[in-house]
């Protein structure tokens, strides 16, 4: 199995950085070259939210180099039939952003993840800023008790997770999260590609935008959907229901069309 830090988080550092947003082709780039540097000429490509967008683009780009996709919940909002409302979220996110910070913006966004609405509290400047506050001490107080219960001179990985997040938020609000939902997939090549392709939801997502995006997709590719237990990130909640859910939907993919193309490296 492989897995990869994405440009510009955690492990993955910028050496060179003109502070513009990242790209889609950019982050499909990247996706391929971890491929190519672990010595795969193509692999078996399961992605959860923006990773689902970018494996999408990496099928339609590269599909040599990938011999199936499993796209989880892909936050594609230009597909709904309310994406215009879902757009104008967006907007406000990126303007909290740029006025506000990163991490009033992340909280403001992941406070959606799971609900319709955000908190009340996140829904004014005063409100988001006393969180922001609030979060790394609350944080750092989550992992001085997990390490009293376990191993009390060691870092627990739920407190690495969670560093980790934290010091990725600055990239990927001001970089990232834009390119990514508003992305316009090309429907017509996707169809054309070849790859296998399926899609797959959280039962407890069913009404959130990203599992919408995720059933409108399929019915345009006219490709399987497929229900995970769960919500968006039951991965980390539910690792083994999860791990069945995926490799049974593993074993569903069609297989690869005869009109493959070669890779086209656009």
């Amino acid at each position: 199995m492989l897995t990869y830090d994405r440009r510009g988080n955690s492990r993955s550092r910028l050496d060179r950085d003109d502070g513009a947003p990242l790209s889609l082709p950019q982050q499909c780039g990247d996706a391929r070259a971890a491929l190519t540097a672990a010595g795969a000429d193509a692999g078996l490509v399961f992605g959860n939210s923006s990773g689902a967008t970018i494996g999408l683009e990496l099928a339609l780009r590269h599909p040599a180099s990938v011999s199936g996709l499993v796209a989880h919940e892909p936050p594609i909002i230009t597909v709904l039939p309310d994406a215009e409302e879902q757009a104008a979220f967006f907007v406000e996110i990126d303007r909290v952003t740029r006025e506000e910070g990163a991490l009033p913006a992340f909280l403001l966004f992941s406070s959606t993840i799971g609900r319709h609405r955000p908190p009340t509290l996140l829904r004014h400047p005063a409100g988001r800023r006393t969180a922001a506050a609030a979060l790394p001490v609350a944080l750092r107080l989550a992992d001085r008790w997990s390490r009293r219960r376990s191993a009390p001179a060691a870092e627990t990985p739920e407190g690495r997770h969670r560093a980790r997040l934290l010091g990725n938020v600055e990239f990927l609000m001001a970089r990232e999260v834009a390119p990514l939902v508003s992305h316009v997939p090309d429907v017509a090549a996707l169809r054309a590609c070849g790859v296998p392709i399926l899609f797959a939801g959280g039962r407890e997502s069913r009404s959130f935008y990203y599992h919408r995006a995720g059933e409108v997709l399929a019915g345009l590719l006219g490709v399987e959907f497929v229900d995970f237990p769960g919500h968006h990130t039951s991965f980390r909640t539910h690792p083994d229901s999860f791990a069945r859910a995926l490799r049974h939907a593993v074993a569903a993919l069609p297989p690869r069309g005869t009109g493959s193309r070669p890779d086209s490296g656009r």
